[in-house]
């Protein structure tokens, strides 16, 4: 845990900004936004909350759900936004490229 433990840090206030982008708001519903925007609040508050009033480690435990779920938020954002462009990139092609494309839409023969 030691190794990973500023990665995951970085990576959790990385996502708790990202969350707030408007790119956000294409990636997410409105509730799933909803509730991460709030997880982020309450990250940030009680980090904001703890560096000035007591930062003790035994009251970051209680967090540490959270921090993952900020790391796995930011891993499926940029997941998502990567594959919205490479799709993107490809409609420009002819439509037989589109075929093995993630669009889940069937590819049916021309001549049966």
């Amino acid at each position: 845990m030691f190794l990973i433990h500023w990665p995951v840090i970085i990576l959790a206030g990385l996502g708790s900004l990202t969350v707030w982008l408007p790119s956000a708001d294409r990636t997410c519903s409105q509730r799933c936004l909803f509730i991460i925007r709030f997880l982020s609040l309450v990250l940030v508050s009680y980090t904001v909350l703890h560096m000035i009033g007591a930062p003790i480690q035994r009251y970051s435990f209680p967090l540490r759900p959270y921090l993952y779920s900020m790391t796995v938020f930011l891993a499926y954002f940029l997941w998502r936004t990567t594959r919205a462009k490479l799709l993107s990139s490809k409609t420009s092609k002819p439509p037989s490229d589109l075929r093995n494309s993630c669009d889940h839409t069937p590819s049916f023969p021309s001549k049966i």
